[in-house]
């Protein structure tokens, strides 16, 4: 450390982002620029397997000319609707899926550490800690492992111990807990009453297991615990001093959630809360910018290294605190041997694949089947509804191309096909429901039904009409709780190519009942 510079020391402390598949010049002058030591990967800096390859190779040229350090490189390879990578990796099951499952937590981290150290990256950004105790949270879901704190507990000490076991760095995310709100922070500023002691008993179990367990990263969330404090966990010095390491021991890396999130950047601004950040803990500012505009998102990532440079310079940020965050950084590189060459490079992955999709059948499930509508034989008069696979949220970035639900199982049965909007409103509704008058049975897929009225109201008067509808929840297991009664439900735990087509195989009588 004593060979770095403040610049160089600064950059340390940011993971920042850019577009694009390929190492620019432009790109590499502002990382260069900023003395940017750390980064984070999207789905559109992801192609081909070789691509990356070069483009991890390229950003570690780039760290070694910055300071002489390797380079954390990220990425969010959560699995099911959170996966950024999709060629030269396996595109696993949603962490609930996995749960639901029975099967495979360690192997599938195992399998993850081996994909993503072969393309260059060294850092997955997962397991998620959160329980999913709100149904009604619009971004976490089937992110997480499911409601009960053991379970989360169980899957995620499994899956951190095996991932950094394969030499890639795991986080824990999002401290102290993101699953029981219904704001999502990409938006706005989620808000919680609470207090320490439910928070212990409850929300902090997932994360002590983690910290006992050894995980070398926890990330921030951006949510206000009003009877804690009156500033968001990822800029209060409670939290992530006093809780996080002084109650719970923890002596691994901080990393905030992305600070160009809404419930920061609304409301505190990029620049003073990276600063505040720094102050009340974090050693690493994850950094995004506008995606849309990449001069813009350049602008944003300087302002905010200039802003915690010149607070370093003040005195605003002491020195310790500087020091201590990037000792912290530089143990962990250590550690794992961070390097500036990439080994392995891609190969071929017949048997994660075949775990991928033993997880996936084993994860559709049908709840029940009172009406006795299954299998479907193409000698019925079916039609087939769902929305287009779509992103819920921010956090899912993008999704790997794929057909819909309704246009799969059309094929399959040879019958009619149609996509619906995710919030269809009555004109659409309607619509179908004049469309259905000589259909013996409606297969609905839902999407994430409990968050969507329209939907609601479409099964509604499906069943008004007198049809017998099957209902396929395409991502969130609660949709029956918005539902009318239906003759047979099916829950898939993600809106993926892997489920729909086990879901039509279920549908059909292609594999067993689960």
């Amino acid at each position: 450390m004593e060979n770095l510079t403040l610049e160089q020391k600064i950059g340390q402390l940011f993971m920042v982002s850019f577009s694009g598949p390929v190492l620019t010049s432009d790109v590499e002058e502002h990382l260069k620029k900023n003395c940017f030591g750390n980064y984070v990967l999207f789905a559109n800096n992801f192609t081909t397997s070789d691509n990356i390859v070069k483009l991890t190779e390229g950003l570690q040229e780039t760290a070694k000319d910055i300071s002489n350090t390797a380079a954390f490189i990220s990425t969010d390879q959560e699995g099911g609707m959170v996966t950024r990578i999709y060629s030269g990796a396996t595109h696993f099951p949603s962490a609930m899926a996995v749960a639901v499952s029975g099967l495979g937590t360690g192997v599938i981290a195992e399998m993850t550490a081996v994909e993503l150290k072969a393309l260059g990256i060294n850092f997955n950004l997962a397991p998620v800690l959160d329980i999913n105790n709100n149904r009604l949270n619009p971004v976490i879901g089937v992110r997480s492992y499911g409601e009960e704190a053991g379970i989360v507990a169980k899957h995620g000490v499994e899956y951190i111990k095996a991932l950094q076991s394969k030499g890639v760095i795991g986080c824990a995310k999002h401290f102290p807990g993101h699953g029981d709100v219904d704001v999502d922070s990409h938006l706005d500023l989620p808000r919680s009453d609470l207090t320490t002691a439910q928070m212990q008993a409850r929300e902090l179990i997932p994360f002590k297991a983690a910290i006992e367990a050894g995980v070398d990263s926890i990330m921030s969330a951006h949510i206000l615990y009003k009877t804690i404090d009156d500033l968001p966990a990822t800029l209060s010095k409670k939290i992530l001093t006093s809780l996080l390491r002084k109650n719970l021991g923890y002596n691994g890396l901080i990393i905030t959630d992305c600070m160009y999130m809404d419930a920061i950047r609304e409301h505190f601004g990029m620049e003073k809360a990276c600063i505040m950040a720094v102050n009340a803990g974090a050693d690493i500012l994850c950094l995004t910018g506008d995606r849309t505009n990449q001069a813009l998102c350049f602008k944003q990532q300087s302002l905010c290294y200039e802003a915690v440079l010149n607070a370093a310079k003040s005195g605003e940020i002491k020195p310790e605190v500087i020091n201590r965050a990037v000792a912290r950084i530089l143990f962990v590189k250590e550690k794992y041997k961070v390097s500036f060459e990439v080994k392995g490079g891609p190969g071929r992955y017949e048997e994660h694949e075949a775990l991928a999709d033993k997880i996936s059948k084993q994860s559709v499930t049908l709840v029940h089947d009172i009406g006795n509508l299954l299998p479907l034989t193409g000698s019925k008069n079916i039609l087939c509804l769902s929305p287009p696979p779509v992103t819920a949220n921010i956090a899912d970035d993008t999704l790997v191309v794929q057909e819909s639900l309704a246009k799969v199982l059309g094929r399959s049965l040879s019958c009619r096909a149609v996509e619906f909007s995710v919030s269809p409103d009555q004109d659409e509704i309607a619509a179908i429901i004049n469309s259905v008058e000589s259909v013996d049975i409606v297969v609905v897929g839902t999407y994430n039904a409990i968050l969507h009225a329209g939907q609601k109201l479409l099964v509604e008067e499906l069943t008004r009409a007198r049809k017998r509808v099957i209902a396929v929840a395409l991502r969130l297991p609660y949709d029956d709780m918005s539902l009318p009664p239906v003759g047979a439900y099916i829950r898939t735990y993600e809106y993926t190519p892997r489920s729909v087509r086990n879901a039509v195989e279920l549908l059909t009588g292609g594999m067993d009942d689960q």
